[in-house]
């Protein structure tokens, strides 16, 4: 298997899509690169990752934040339709912390609070 795959498959918000990124295929060198390279863009206190695609980017963040911000980084693979963000975004923002979202892949344009390492212009899948 590969990071990129030319098959149908249903994401995690129920989408039928045309190809799957597959970031387990993503070496944990990559993944501390891609940190170190977020961790370079913002300053944070906490960072959450969204379970399952967000966990191994959360463990690479972890050492690069601070104790003396309260925002809260919330970090995942691939950002499809930004449900799984935004749920996360709301409970923490609700509990009084400023929240800033990375995400690897973004298959669209994300939400302003969101960033993205790479943004895969016009397909969406």
């Amino acid at each position: 298997m590969t990071l990129l795959q030319c098959k149908k498959f249903k994401s995690h918000s129920g989408l039928e899509l045309d190809f799957k990124i597959d970031c387990d295929y993503l070496s944990d060198s990559d993944i501390e690169c891609i940190a170190k390279l977020i961790a370079k863009r913002t300053v944070f206190g906490h960072v959450y990752g969204i379970p399952r695609g967000g966990m191994r980017l959360e463990k690479a963040l972890k050492p690069y934040h601070d104790d003396n911000v309260s925002t809260v980084l919330v970090a995942d693979d691939v950002l499809t339709t930004g449900q799984s963000m935004e749920g996360v975004r709301v409970f923490f923002e609700e509990h009084g912390f400023d929240v800033i979202g990375w995400v690897i892949f973004a298959r669209k344009k994300p939400p302003e609070w969101v960033n993205a390492v790479f943004i895969l212009g016009g397909l969406v899948g």
